[in-house]
């Protein structure tokens, strides 16, 4: 006659063939896995996607800035700002650049004496007051016509927006905390002996 099985016995009994199944275990391994494999696979694209954007603002810096080497730039640096925005987006009308435009910076100064010569590009000016208070002039233009000859340095800014937490890739450097990446291009360089600055091609 067989003995009735205790309680616990069933339970010892189906803890067996629990750990004997093996249903499942794919699923709960991906599961383990799936957020450091996206995490990974997404920062991959963003740094490539940096990379694509460092090497487009510099080609875009070096195009632009020949103008101004050459004495054919006319404008001022918001003027450098849609011409770079255009190099870097070409065949995109200027009317669709406002976001590109927002992000990026354009510093352009007059090294005096040279190339040994100390520039304060000055990233972070204080804010324009809003509104301005009466008699307020703001500040005159940080470029104006370079001459033949002369010593230029030419500096631009792009701030990315990451998609991803900065904090996991480690690509966010902005100085506000933004979870976002800046990029740079600089080009110095001698104006060519044109004499005074011209418009033209």
């Amino acid at each position: 006659m067989a003995k009735p099985v205790s309680g616990f016995a069933k339970f010892l009994r189906k803890m067996r063939q629990g750990y004997r199944n093996d249903d499942g275990a794919v699923a709960v391994e991906f599961a383990i896995i799936a957020l450091p494999f996206f995490a990974l696979l997404f920062a991959i694209i963003e740094l490539a996607i940096i990379f694509f954007l460092n090497s487009s603002l510099e080609s875009a810096t070096f195009e632009t800035a020949r103008k101004v080497r050459t004495g054919t730039f006319c404008g001022d640096e918001d003027t450098f700002k849609l011409a770079v925005c255009q190099g870097m987006n070409p065949g995109v009308p200027a009317s669709d650049l406002n976001a590109c435009q927002a992000r990026t910076d354009i510093r352009i100064r007059q090294m005096g004496s040279g190339f040994n010569s100390m520039v304060d590009l000055n990233w972070n000016p204080p804010p324009v007051p809003n509104p301005p208070p009466a008699g307020y002039t703001p500040p005159p233009p940080n470029y104006a016509s370079t001459n033949g000859g002369e010593t230029v340095l030419v500096a631009v800014r792009y701030r990315h927006p990451l998609t991803i937490p900065g904090t996991l890739t480690r690509l966010a450097n902005a100085n506000d905390g933004s979870n976002s990446r800046e990029i740079f291009a600089v080009s110095a360089f001698r104006n060519e002996p044109f004499g005074a600055a011209s418009c033209g091609p």
